[in-house]
């Protein structure tokens, strides 16, 4: 097979099962038998690049030259006597005789985030994937702080720690500790970091980690996913495994226990784990955990309060629920979870919605509700929200709103159950694809970060967590440029807070309530025209009493 063909020196190369070959007077000559992974031609020089041994010159007698083994490298030209590289952790690099020079942008490594999530005002991305198996991605993993991207590269991850991470499709967080966390991956284990670096690997050799069974290697087939950490410290990992057990803790010693799961009696083994341990919010002795196929369905463990001793443990496993209306449901596919601030599980399948109500006790009932969308014509039916589409990923705003991100059909926005306040495709924003494999939300600003097939994106929401006072309210943009048309924002507000925007001559051009810490205006006064220049008040109530004020420069 034909990998590619280049013309250098007056002749035609090509790369046929990894060795370069040469054609003359109608015949392919053999020129270089090494295994090579591309070849490129630029100003009379034909480049070669060897996976194990770097990126050689090779001449027009057929003799390879070394340029360089540093770099692992997508690519290369030669121009105006210089070395210009590709490379997956470095960026651009040009080759210099006193050192070499790099190039980089103000962004992630990777525009694919697989995995996302919001810790410590910091947005946290990782590159992997899976499903029956793994995908082979290189991880990768980029925070953003709110002002720039700090970037960790499988190079970093390798140097560190003697191998490179594998298809991450889960980060663990320290609540306490921005720089530390740990990532599952689909095949090579976990990885934990310290101060933004790798400092350790786990697998069965110094770990209760196993490997899927004993016909596999342990190095590309321990399986974790479901990565979390508790308020206490303690790590806690799923291990897809037929020879270990399903749910790992690892305690701030450094100490792992294995945990068994059953239900009724019943052993329970993960097949696909699902990409998060939830911790009920009402009671953190509970833990939500969910097998994505295969064997799908929702588990429920109960520690006691005594994660290291499984004498007091109940668990519960559910792959069939009843709805409001009698219909028994089996979904074939456990997508995602989420607990939304009513203390309601959404559950996202490959077919729609489940939700179980709060006062539901999900250890003896198998209840659930399902949302129904009214068709507002006339005919006083509905259709259950979402009811054939495969919801990939869910999260809660700070106004209790859930945002849904589908297989394939964008984002939705849901409001109070009914109201579908939004729904994002590459129609009609700047999504750039209607895959959605992650989200997550920057409480502070309420900017929900999104990791598509084909990039992440961001959009500024009008919603964030609400804050215990207004000490920290502000607007932005502000002040109010001339060519700006969009929305100020005033965050940092609490829940409910109202927000009365007055002009300098005490005329009321405003009036709106937060979403949560949120709240928005238009620019505009109630005319509806844009608001002059001058200096704006927003005048902030909350319902107990608290109140603060807000100034807004406005320059057109």
């Amino acid at each position: 097979m034909v990998a590619k063909a280049v013309v250098c020196y007056d002749r035609l190369y090509t790369l046929q099962h990894d060795s370069i070959y040469r054609y003359v007077n109608g015949t392919w000559q053999l020129v270089r038998p090494e295994p090579f992974a591309w070849i490129a031609a630029n100003e009379d020089k034909l480049l070669a690049y060897h996976v194990q041994n770097g990126l050689y010159a090779l001449d027009e007698a057929d003799q390879l030259s070394g340029v360089s083994n540093l770099y692992q490298l997508n690519n290369a030209t030669y121009s105006n006597g210089e070395y210009w590289l590709a490379e997956s952790s470095y960026g651009l690099i040009r080759l210099g005789t006193g050192g070499d020079d790099y190039f980089h942008t103000d962004g992630p490594n990777s525009n694919f985030g697989y995995c996302m999530y919001a810790a410590h005002d910091q947005i946290y991305s990782a590159i992997g994937g899976r499903w029956a198996e793994q995908f082979l991605r290189y991880g990768r993993i980029n925070i953003y702080d709110r002002n720039n991207w700090r970037c960790i590269n499988e190079g970093n991850i390798g140097a560190s720690v003697g191998r490179p991470a594998i298809d991450i499709v889960s980060l663990a967080i320290d609540p306490n500790d921005a720089g530390h966390w740990f990532a599952a991956t689909y095949g090579t284990g976990v990885f934990e970091f310290k101060d933004y670096q790798a400092i350790a690997h786990y697998d069965s050799n110094n770990s209760t980690l196993r490997r899927v069974n004993n016909s596999v290697s342990d190095a590309y087939y321990t399986r974790t996913d479901g990565a979390m950490m508790d308020a206490q410290g303690n790590f806690w990992v799923l291990n897809a495994t037929s020879i270990g057990s399903p749910l790992h803790i690892r305690n701030t010693y450094g100490q792992w226990k294995a945990i068994n799961l059953s239900s009724y009696g019943e052993a329970i083994e993960f097949t696909t784990p699902g990409g998060q341990i939830l911790i009920d919010q009402r009671n953190e002795n509970r833990k939500w955990m969910y097998d994505q196929r295969h064997t799908p369905g929702v588990i429920l463990l109960d520690d006691g309060g005594t994660p290291f001793n499984t004498s007091d443990d109940r668990c519960r496993k559910r792959n069939q629920w009843t709805d409001q209306n009698g219909n028994v449901l089996s979904p074939s596919q456990i997508m995602c979870i989420a607990q939304d601030m009513k203390n309601r599980m959404w559950i996202g399948t490959g077919a729609g919605i489940l939700i179980i109500p709060a006062e539901v006790d999900f250890m003896s009932s198998n209840a659930c509700h399902r949302i129904i969308i009214p068709r507002n014509d006339g005919t006083g039916l509905g259709d259950y929200l979402l009811g054939s589409e495969q919801v990939n990923c869910m999260v809660i705003d700070g106004g209790n709103r859930m945002w849904i991100g589908t297989e394939n059909s964008g984002i939705y926005l849901i409001e109070d159950d009914t109201i579908t306040v939004a729904h994002f495709t590459t129609d009609n924003s700047l999504l750039p694809s209607n895959t959605i494999q992650s989200m997550a939300i920057m409480p502070t600003t309420g900017e929900l970060f999104i990791g598509t097939a084909k990039g992440i994106a961001s959009y500024r929401s009008d919603a964030s967590a609400p804050q215990e006072d207004l000490t920290n309210a502000y607007a932005f943009p502000n002040p109010v440029r001339p060519n700006y048309q969009g929305v100020i924002t005033i965050a940092g507000l609490m829940e409910n807070t109202a927000v009365n925007i007055i002009d300098e001559s005490g005329n009321l051009v405003c009036k709106t309530r937060s979403y949560g810490g949120t709240a928005v205006w238009d620019g505009r006064i109630q005319n509806g025209r844009l608001a002059t220049s001058g200096v704006y008040t927003a005048l902030c109530n909350e319902p107990t009493g608290k109140h603060t004020v807000v100034k807004i420069l406005v320059i057109r």
